[in-house]
């Protein structure tokens, strides 16, 4: 795929299941799930709906706020922020323009409303690089196989994008 073409889906990046918590689990049973899962993210659930997507960072974040005690005894919900779901057939723009609108690091992909996976930060750098690697194989000067060049105009256009949503 070169950088003209279109980019895909999200169907079309291979997700694992994803670990849920329900919405009053408390913070330090999550952080041990995650532990748990080898994760970084957690699809939160209220009842049988998806309320948000939680990740780690947004733990310490609530920890530096109310002190680890009384943080590790809160209901993680407190520590997500409320998102909708998108569908496998959303596309990579609509991941980023809510996750930089929302500022949060992974939204949750639901089929029929059922979580099937989270769209993170790190899948969308992971799919730039490969998009950017099949460039480079026929832009030789401008990066080396193996080898981003973070002055090149999609690596710029990512890492402003990365600092305007604080993710």
């Amino acid at each position: 795929m070169h950088a003209h073409q279109i980019v895909p889906p999200i169907s079309s990046t291979k997700k694992k299941k994803p670990v849920t918590v329900d919405f009053y689990q408390t913070i330090e049973e999550s952080l041990r799930l995650m532990g748990a899962h080898g994760v970084h993210h957690l699809v939160v659930l209220q009842g049988d709906k998806v309320y948000g997507v939680v990740s780690d960072r947004d733990i310490y974040q609530t920890w530096t706020r109310f002190g680890i005690e009384k943080a590790s005894l809160m209901s993680v919900g407190h520590s997500c922020t409320p998102s909708p779901c998108l569908t496998p057939r959303s596309s990579l723009k609509e991941a980023v323009d809510l996750m930089v609108e929302l500022q949060c690091s992974g939204i949750c992909i639901a089929d029929d409303e059922k979580p099937i996976g989270i769209m993170t930060t790190t899948d969308m750098v992971r799919i730039l690089y490969r998009t950017l690697d099949d460039n480079y194989k026929t832009e030789p000067d401008v990066i080396r196989r193996g080898q981003v060049a973070l002055s090149h105009p999609l690596m710029v256009n990512l890492m402003q994008i990365v600092s305007e949503a604080g993710i």
